[in-house]
């Protein structure tokens, strides 16, 4: 049997950090140990950055319902969101020259479409700035941005099941 090759990954090498730990080589690079206390986590490894978008049987429904328009909003956002970051500043001219889109009425209500359905919420008092729902992605570690929101359980986690388990 002929061995698999992994369409896009064959393409092209992906970058890492130089790694800082003597635990074992891949190919003739360390790999750092993974440390109870968060140092060397494969997230600092990384070059460059990445938007977690999160599994839920929520966010799978609301994505079906968006416009073709707002789809495209919300991946523009995924892809422009700071590390660390809960907010970020939409301008709609580096928006539609990005995306060619043509209409200044397309990306209001596109705004709106996502304000409406919680995945954006405009900043008060500051123009073109959006808080973004880190419940349904975020570029970072969100755990650590909102550890005071952070309900740590014992044993064997609750809302394994997604589908019994919405949130509001």
């Amino acid at each position: 049997m002929a061995k698999k090759r992994l369409p896009f990954i064959d393409e092209s090498k992906l970058k890492a950090n130089p790694l800082v730990s003597d635990s074992f080589r891949i190919k003739g690079l360390r790999r750092p140990k993974l440390l109870a206390d968060g140092t060397n986590t494969p997230d600092e490894l990384e070059v460059q950055h990445y938007t977690k978008i999160y599994h839920h049987i929520d966010n799978r429904d609301l994505m079906k319902g968006l416009s073709p328009v707002s789809l495209v909003l919300f991946w523009w956002l995924v892809q422009n969101v700071k590390p660390g970051h809960d907010w970020l500043q939409i301008n709609k001219s580096y928006f539609m020259s990005n995306t060619g889109f043509k209409s200044p009425h397309s990306f209001k209500k596109a705004i709106e479409e996502l304000s409406i359905e919680r995945i954006i919420y405009p900043a008060v008092g500051v123009k073109s700035v959006y808080w973004i729902n880190p419940r349904i992605f975020f570029c970072g570690d969100r755990l650590k941005k909102f550890s005071e929101h952070v309900d740590w359980i014992e044993g064997k986690p609750k809302g394994t099941n997604q589908e019994e388990q919405p949130f509001k």
